[in-house]
């Protein structure tokens, strides 16, 4: 067959041109795995491995301070490294490990899937591309077949399982009937595996955008008890998926309306690694996170990080009731940023998990869209700062202490959010009569603040 020009730039990339002048004094060098998989799918990768035939660790070190890059020890006894290559902001990774086998055919049958036991020889003196592929993974490509490399390959290492999953929702794949199998079979064994590494799994799983519509490929491939850590019903499942196809229906909604890109950068945000804010937010609704199921017991299930049990929180807030609240709103940006800011716990998280609640009232997209971009433009590390500051506040309401400007302050702010205060004037005005009229100095010099949210 021949080469696709996908897999030829993928060798002229300027650091692995670099690599491959290197070479010649160490041991033969391949590139192995997913980054050719990619390039034969034409898709962009910037996670690279490589494997030599003995100890890379020179290779290593040397190929970062060729490219100035940063060498990272992942596993000195195993001798497994990596380098980091920052380029125009984006990330690249090279990992260099040595064959687990004499050969490097017997290491490619060690792999999970055929499609990534694939290999390209590296050296100055290759003129052009060789792809290694004694499994077929390329056919199994063009096919869309998912295959094992072996029959048991996903016992010595049950991650595989979730792995294939993600391969076969993220790549559009179909495991094969013997594949599927042995998926099901090694799924006794997930337990031994860390909760950390499955959790990985787990985030790109459900980052996938029409997870609902797949799964019953989590039911046979048996991964299903494994998320739960018990069974589960068949009426559960069906409740599950609801819930996940109803988060993802309305962020296709908002992909659709104002903000739309904004709120794409946010979903991809990344808040521990490979979890990110669109495969919390299904997560929560697929776990059914609320009364019954605290954001603490996911954390604990998955050992999740301080900023994904704020969202998580974030969108355990976000009720029929709160999406009410905003519907109803009748204020200019400021006052919609100011709503968002004043949500409990994780703000972003909040709004985005409204999206649920789109077909509901006089929610819209356009209006979530709004709302988050207007908290985006005046936020400040998630505060909005006040549209008139204190010392103008002390200065002509003749206040000194710190507490009552800031009660003047926050009366300001819920008078924007009712939309009674929308320009610098108004709010100088509201201010100066909201104090006559709630102040009432006492004998000792105390003060009361009665503020009627009616005002």
């Amino acid at each position: 067959m021949t080469i696709p020009v996908a897999l030829q730039e993928l060798m002229q990339q300027e650091d692995l041109c670099a690599l491959q002048h290197i070479l010649q004094n160490y041991a033969p060098c391949h590139l192995v795995g997913g980054s050719i998989r990619d390039a034969l799918l034409g898709r962009p990768s910037r996670d690279l491995d490589l494997v030599l035939a003995g100890d890379p660790t020179q290779l290593a070190r040397d190929f970062a301070e060729l490219r100035q890059g940063t060498w990272v020890p992942l596993d000195p006894v195993r001798r497994q490294h990596r380098v980091v290559i920052k380029r125009k902001g984006l990330i690249h990774t090279f990992d260099f490990s040595p064959l687990r086998a004499p050969t490097l055919q017997q290491d490619l049958r060690l792999r999970d899937f055929t499609i990534n036991a694939m290999a390209i020889p590296l050296g100055a003196a290759s003129k052009s591309v060789e792809l290694i592929d004694p499994l077929g993974g390329w056919s199994d490509l063009l096919g869309g077949h998912l295959r094992v490399c072996s029959p048991d390959v996903l016992l010595h290492d049950p991650l595989r399982v979730f792995k294939g999953v993600r391969h076969c929702l993220s790549l559009g794949l179909e495991a094969l009937p013997e594949t599927l199998k042995k998926m099901a079979q090694a799924v006794h064994l997930l337990p031994q595996v860390a909760p950390e590494r499955i959790r990985g799994e787990v985030g790109e799983i459900f980052h996938v955008e029409d997870l609902g519509d797949h799964f019953e490929l989590l039911r046979d491939a048996g991964i299903l008890p494994v998320l739960w850590d018990r069974p589960i019903s068949p009426t559960m499942l069906q409740h599950c998926r609801d819930a996940v196809l109803q988060v993802e229906a309305g962020l296709k909604h908002l992909a659709d309306g104002s903000g739309a890109e904004a709120i794409a950068t946010l979903l991809e945000e990344e808040l521990e690694e490979r979890l990110t804010r669109r495969a919390l937010l299904k997560m929560a609704a697929f776990f059914g996170v609320g009364p019954s199921v605290g954001s603490e017991q996911l954390a604990r299930r998955w050992r999740l990080g301080r900023r994904s049990v704020r969202a998580l929180g974030g969108y355990m807030q976000s009720t029929p009731e709160l999406a009410a609240g905003l519907a109803a709103l009748r204020c200019q940006e400021r006052g919609l940023a100011l709503w968002v800011a004043k949500l409990p716990g994780d703000a972003l998280g909040s709004l985005l998990g409204l999206s649920r609640w789109y077909h509901d009232g006089a929610l819209t997209r356009e209006l979530i869209g709004r709302a988050l971009q207007a908290y985006l433009a005046h936020q400040v590390e998630g505060r909005v700062a006040p549209l008139v500051d204190g010392r103008w506040i002390q200065e002509h309401c003749q206040l000194v202490s710190g507490p009552q400007v800031g009660l003047l302050q926050e009366a300001l702010a819920d008078a924007e959010i009712r939309g009674q205060v929308e320009n610098l004037e108004e709010a100088r005005k509201f201010l100066i009569s909201l104090k006559k009229k709630t102040f009432d100095n006492l004998a000792d010099g105390s003060y009361n603040l009665r503020l009627d949210k009616r005002e």
